[in-house]
């Protein structure tokens, strides 16, 4: 039986590490003030299959999801400008991705490893796109570039 945990609003930000291990949490639902989440915030989470981000987050720390292997989709909302290195890896169970517009910044293996995402379209916004950003995403077939990145590291798959 998986936990469901609402945070009350004056929450701003997820710190390094606060729900890191958690395998019982299932889902979690952020306040509207929510700005940041830390790096590590939820990594091994193996239960967590849903979370509802705010528009206000702006940023997704490093290793942020690392090890969520039950998350299934997961929906960035426009406030989102970086996505941290790491931020998603090892989510076997992510199939989609919705990038918002204002992503600029996706991290170094933000992705590595989600073995069943198939497609990901990169939005306008994006300028920077670190080293090996979809590694090991074996079933990712289709990414679509926009004419706005302006840099992609020598490898990003």
């Amino acid at each position: 039986m998986g936990v469901s945990i609402r945070l009350p609003d004056g929450v701003t930000e997820i710190g390094d590490y606060a729900f890191s291990n958690c395998e019982l949490l299932s889902s979690i639902r952020l306040p509207d003030g929510e700005t940041e989440i830390g790096e590590y915030a939820f990594s091994n989470c193996k239960s967590l299959s849903s979370i509802h981000l705010p528009d206000r987050v702006t940023e997704i720390g490093d290793y942020a999801f690392d090890g969520c292997s039950s998350l299934s989709s997961i929906r960035l909302r426009d406030g989102v400008r970086k996505i941290g290195d790491y931020a998603f890896r090892n989510c076997k169970s992510l199939s989609s991705v919705h990038l918002p517009d204002g992503v600029t910044e996706i991290g170094h293996s933000a992705f590595s490893s989600c073995i069943l995402l198939s497609y990901i379209r990169l939005p306008d916004g994006v300028t920077e796109i670190s080293g090996c950003a979809f590694p090991n995403c074996k079933s990712l077939f289709s990414i679509r570039l926009l004419d706005g990145v302006s840099e992609i590291s020598e490898s990003f798959i």
